[in-house]
Parts: C-alpha cells; structure tokens; sequence
C-alpha cells in the first residue's frame, strides 16, 4: 500500500459514533417511510372495499325497482292505469311495502308516445315532464327491444337505472306490457320511476357499513370523501354517491407524526455534526493530493512514468509540434523478455524489468522522457528537433546497452530490444498518428530479426497496407476454396516407382494472378490464418490421396501449427473423414520446430506418430542442423535440403555432406529423400549414395491432383528410366 493510500484512509476513516448515529438516522428514515407506505395501502384496501359497498347498494336499488317495475308490467292498474282505476288505493300497500314516498308511473306505447302517467297512483297530465322525457323515453325503447345506453342494466325483460329530477337521484325501470285485459288495447311498455330519498340512503348506509352516504351532482371529492360515480339511462353522467372515507391509518399517523417530527430534527442536527467533520476530512484531503497525484503517475514497479503521465507528456509535445517543436517518439520493446518471465519466474522478470529502467534512465539522463507503457515495452521522448541520424545513433546506444548481460538472482541474464522511432513534425504532428507510426517502425524492426532501430518511413505504410491486403484476401480464399493444392512426385531411386507426393499450396488470386507461398505463409503464421489454411491443405491432400492408393502422401506443418495448436486432433479428424490409412500419411517438420521448443516438439512428434502417419524432418541441412536432433527425435523419413543437392557437381563438401547424412541416416533406419534434383549426374550419384527416394523438377514439376492420376497408370518416371538406361 503506498503512502498516499495510507494518508486518504485514515482522512476519511469515520468514527464509530458517527456511523453508529448515521445507522439510527437511516433505520428512523426507513421505519418513517414503510410506516407511511403502509398507511397508504391500508387507506387504499379501504375505499376499495367502501367502493364495492357502494356498488352494491345501486345494484340492490337496480333490482328492487326492476322488480317493482315488473309486477306493474303484468298489473298495470296497481299504479292506477286503466279504465277504471282501484277504489281500494292497492298502490298505496306496495308503497308502503317497498318504502318509497313518491313513485311516477308512465305507460308507453310501443311507437314511443305516452299514453298515460301517474303519480302516487293517481291520473297525472299525459305529458312527459321536460326532465324526465329522454329518461323515459331511453328506458322504454330498451324494454321494447329497440336498444340501451350504457347506463341501462338489464334484468331479464326489465331494464333499470339511474336519472335525476330536481337535483334529486331517482331510480327508474321498465318492462314491457303484459297483456291480459282486452280492456287495455295496448302492447308498449311501462316506466316506474322513484325518488331515493335521505331516509332510504341512510339505510342502505348502516346495512353495507359506509358513512354518511349521500347523493351529489358533481363527480369530485372534497379531502376525507370518496365517490362513486353514477351514470344516466338516458346517457352522460347524473351525478355521484359521495361518503365519508373511514381512513382506517390515521390512529397509526397520530401516533407517528409527532415522533416523525423528532426524528428528522435530530438527524437534521447530526448532519450538521457530520458536515463540519467532513469539511475538515475535504481540507486535509485536498493537502494530499498532490502526493497521491504524482504516486498515480508513477509506475509503481519501476518508478518511471506510467502509461496515463507519458500520453499527457506527449500530448502536450504534440501541441508544441503544431506551434513549430519538434521531439522524437521511440518505442522500446524488450527481446526475449518473455523466455526469462518463463523460465525464471515472474519475481526474476519483475527485477529485470526495474533494472531495464534504471539503465534507461541512466542512458536518456534527467531531460528524456522514460515511461513504461506495458508489460515489456518502454516509451522515450526526446524534446526538441532531431534528425533520423542522431535519433537512430540514440536508439542503438539504448539497444546496446538493454543487450548487456546482468546478474539477477545469482543467474546471469541475457535480453535485447528493438526500436521504432517516429519524428516530429516530419512523420505527423498528431498523438495517435506517430504512436502508430512508431508502433510501424517496431514491428518491421522485431520482424528483421530483433535487436534492431527502425525510423518510421512511408514505405513502412506501403507494406503495411500490402500485408493488411495479403491478410483480408487469405482469409476470403480459405472460405472460398480458391487455394489450390498441387502435387509433386517422388520416385524411388532404385527401381524407378512413383511412391508419393508431396502437397504444395497454391494460391491464383483473381487480381494479382500468383501468390507466391514465400509471400502469404509467414502472414498466415502471424496472424493465426495458418490453423485454417493449414486444415484447408491437409483435407485437400487426403481427399486426392483416396484416388492414389499406393502412394504415400506428405504435407508441410508450420512451427505454429505444432508448437501453437492442436496438430493431432486435427489430423486425426480428417483421417477419419477421408478414410486415409495414417501409415500414408507423411507430415514434414523443419528444424526450427525443434529449436524454438524442443520438449513440446517432441511431445507432438510422439502423438503424431501414435496415429499411425509418418513424420520426415524437411530441409535437413541448412539453418541450425544437429545430428543430435537424428539422435533425440525419432523421425520416418530424412529430407536433404535441395542447396546440397543443388552443389553436388561443383563442391566436394557437399558431396561429403550428402553422403555422411544418408549413411547416418540409414543407420538410424530413417527413409532418406533427397529434394531438388534437377540433373542426371544427380540422380546417379544419389543413387550411388544410398537414398531411398528422390523429388525434383527432372522428375516431375508441381501438377494439378489430375496430372497424377496419369502418372499413377504409368507408375514410373520416364527421366529416371532414361537415366538408368
């Protein structure tokens, strides 16, 4: 932990009645809150329940007067309709029954005219009243079949509901006639309307238990009241139930509030407390910050700048290039790093990386700008304009110096590293546009072989966007098939046989015509494309090989295809798939395969083996050849690099060579093939020597999976059969 973490712990550490308090003023805050929401949802369990009571009392007057409304249908005259109209006041039991104080009565014909109406019982004028008329008149034509509003229910025959007559809620129904007296002479329909009065309200209240139950025209609620809105037979709205709301929350409020009140003036008070600590946390924060912001600059294992300081450095060089500066950007990435992290360990690697920065700085001195900008790689920035010749000069000192040995642990340690330098203002004046120049510059310099200084030049871009197109268009090829494979023979030496090929990919671009393999292999190697491209071949070759089956079959294998993928699995897959008996399958190796990581090389060439195919060390002869690798690795086959064959008339070494690699060979029970032969003096003293097999273009070009299939009929080569002859 560094010191400025240390410093802003202990500022803002809080103390314990502090927290303690802060924890009694949320948990009151909370038990305030649920105490209110809880209010809240009682008071709302209760106007629903109030609302359904209200409900029901309308539904209860629906019915009583639909009821009503039906006996008079089949008695007209127990409301005083007929010719002669009942002496022994009959309407005034059902009154008294149904307690209602005043009911209306109207008879309609079935056209919608009125024909009689009564009050009490008793004859009234034969006109509807102005008020009631569309009430009456909606109510009718729904009993008659001829439609309803929304706010007509429907009771069997008879239709109930609500209208209004001076400013009073009356309840109103009607049924159609029932006829039984011929006296009557009619077939419409009667309306009965009643008043509701205070009486019956308040009956109805005590009964369904709601408060003060009364009947109001407007539909709004004044604070404490609830309402029901009623709607008219006849359309629109006619006013509404209003009650008083029995707020079942209000004792648990009465009791809360004043303690409510409390509460937030204590917790006011202890966020004054808090506030003027904090304030005194804030200033003596801010006198540390200055500590802590050039800590979070610094990389903490070397000491130099980091990553987020060095791009605020060069971005403020960049602003100064665009006014007329100047400065060099040079990247530096370690060589071999990754080697020592592994093999020693990453506490080995860490101290290597912290004296790296200790000599870098040595070497750039006080006025360069030395950061680490990851793992293994550095940046340096040297102010004020610099030619290519001095800034290369620069970088190869830090290169020299980086690539001496040190002693680290008690173990001496060895590393390099390569350079790209952008310069500005020649090579752009923008952050992102030298960072990617230089990072150019890098990768051509590790690609040269390491150790090296690259000065970014336009050139770089030309092969960069060479690359980027060989790499966009390799991939469109793989999934499209336009690479080919071709097959070039390989003849036993002594009796003259075709006894394999060997599978060689060929790439015929639409536009560019032939790819040669020197260009896309190594960018199918780096960007991975190798895995899928390799596949690709490896298919191929054994789909034709079903067509051949006498003859073996060999394909390439990239180091990354055996050091940095699962090789076996997919061979083992396309054995499977195609058929192919492994023992013709011939899969060839270099020997940087077994350089670069000579335990998992032989772990593959174990497992590869184990499937059944054939392994052949290709190229033997040339780069780092071992004949301990013959020894350690147990190989099928032996291929003489084609320089050795090449020189075979004009250098008695070569000679020499050949003829010590093919005894060796034979001793170790390897099958020997020797690669480019072109001459018939090659071919005899090959066969003199000893090979088994022999490859070359006096035998046999390259030719497409056809061209074989003649030579497979013929079966012998007819360059070494003249040869022979």
């Amino acid at each position: 932990m560094t010191r400025a973490d240390t410093s802003t712990r202990a500022v803002m550490r809080p103390r314990i009645s502090e927290f303690i308090a802060a924890l009694i003023a949320i948990g009151a805050i909370i038990v305030i809150v649920v105490t209110l929401h809880t209010n809240a949802r009682i008071e709302r369990v209760a106007v629903e329940r109030e609302t359904r009571a209200a409900k029901s009392i309308t539904s209860e007057l629906l019915k009583r007067q639909a009821s009503l409304a039906d006996r008079v249908a089949i008695e007209p005259s127990l409301l005083g309709f007929g010719p002669e109209l009942p002496q022994d006041r009959a309407l005034r039991s059902v009154v008294l029954a149904e307690r209602i104080r005043e009911i209306r009565g109207f008879m309609m014909s079935s056209q919608g005219g009125l024909l009689a109406a009564t009050v009490a019982g008793e004859p009234a004028e034969s006109e509807l009243p102005e008020e009631l008329a569309a009430s009456v008149v909606a109510l009718s034509d729904a009993a008659l079949g001829r439609g309803g509003d929304d706010g007509i229910t429907g009771f069997g025959r008879v239709h109930a509901g609500f209208a209004t007559a001076g400013g009073r809620l009356m309840i109103a129904a009607a049924a159609p006639l029932v006829e039984r007296d011929p006296l009557l002479g009619t077939t419409g329909a009667v309306v009965v309307l009643r008043t509701l009065d205070d009486d019956t309200l308040r009956t109805l209240a005590e009964t369904y238990g709601l408060e003060a139950l009364s009947f109001q025209s407007q539909l709004w609620a004044p604070a404490g009241r609830v309402v029901l809105p009623l709607a008219g037979v006849a359309g629109g709205s006619v006013g509404a139930l209003e009650w008083r709301n029995a707020n079942p929350g209000k004792p648990l409020l009465d009791v809360l509030g004043p303690t409510a009140v409390v509460v937030l003036t204590a917790i006011g008070a202890l966020l004054i407390f808090l506030l003027r600590d904090v304030d005194k946390a804030a200033r003596e924060l801010a006198a540390s910050e200055g500590r802590s912001r050039a800590l979070a600059t610094s990389d903490p294992l070397t000491g130099v700048a980091n990553r987020l300081a060095f791009f605020e450095v060069l971005q403020e060089q960049t602003r100064k290039a665009r006014r007329g500066g100047g400065f060099a950007l040079m990247l530096v990435d370690l060589d071999r790093f990754k080697e020592v992290n592994d093999t020693f360990g990453h506490q080995t690697g860490d101290r290597l990386l912290m004296d790296v920065a200790r000599r870098l700085r040595e070497v750039c001195g006080a006025f360069v700008n030395v950061a680490r900008i990851g793992g293994d790689e550095f940046a340096v920035l040297v102010d004020g304009p610099i030619s290519r010749e001095l800034a290369s000069r620069f970088a190869v000192r830090i290169v020299e110096e980086l690539s001496r040995s040190v002693p680290i642990d008690g173990k001496q340690i060895e590393i390099g590293a390569s350079i790209g330098i952008a310069l500005s203002p020649e090579h752009g004046a923008e952050q992102h546009l030298l960072v990617h120049r230089a990072d150019l510059a890098l990768y051509v310099a590790k690609s040269s072989g390491r150790g090296r200084v690259t000065v970014y030049d336009a050139d770089l871009e030309k092969d960069s966007r060479h690359r980027r197109f060989i790499e966009r268009e390799l991939r469109a090829a793989i999934l499209t098939g336009e690479l080919l494979v071709e097959y070039q023979p390989v003849y036993a030496a002594t009796d003259n046989v075709l006894t394999g090929v060997e599978a060689l990919v060929r790439w015929r671009h639409a536009l560019r015509g032939v790819i040669p393999p020197s260009d896309f292999i190594p960018i199918a190697e780096e960007t991975g494309l190798i895995h899928k491209l390799g596949a690709a071949v490896l298919e191929r070759a054994c789909e034709d090989a079903r067509r051949w089956p006498g003859l073996t079959v060999a394909v390439n294998l990239s180091p990354i295809q055996v050091l940095k993928g699962d090789i076996e699995s997919t061979v083992k897959r396309i054995l499977q798939a195609t058929e192919v008996a492994p023992e013709r399958l011939v899969l060839e190796i270099t020997e940087g395969v077994l350089i670069e990581d000579p335990e998992m090389a032989l772990a593959v060439i174990n497992r590869l083996r184990a499937l059944g195919c054939r392994v052949a060390l290709d190229d033997f002869g040339t780069g780092y050849s071992s004949f301990g690798y013959l020894k350690r690795f147990t190989f099928d086959k032996l291929k003489i690099d084609q320089s050795f064959v090449r020189d075979l008339a004009d250098s008695a070494d070569s000679a020499m060579i050949v003829h010590a690699i093919v005894s060796l060979a034979r001793g170790l029970g390897m099958t020997v093939v020797a690669e480019g032969v072109e001459t018939p003096e090659q071919v005899r003293f090959l066969q003199a020597s000893g090979c088994h097999e022999l490859q070359g273009y006096l035998l046999g070009r390259p030719m497409r999976a056809t061209a074989i299939d003649h030579l497979v009929t013929g079966a012998k080569s007819p360059a070494l059969v003249s040869v022979c002859a």
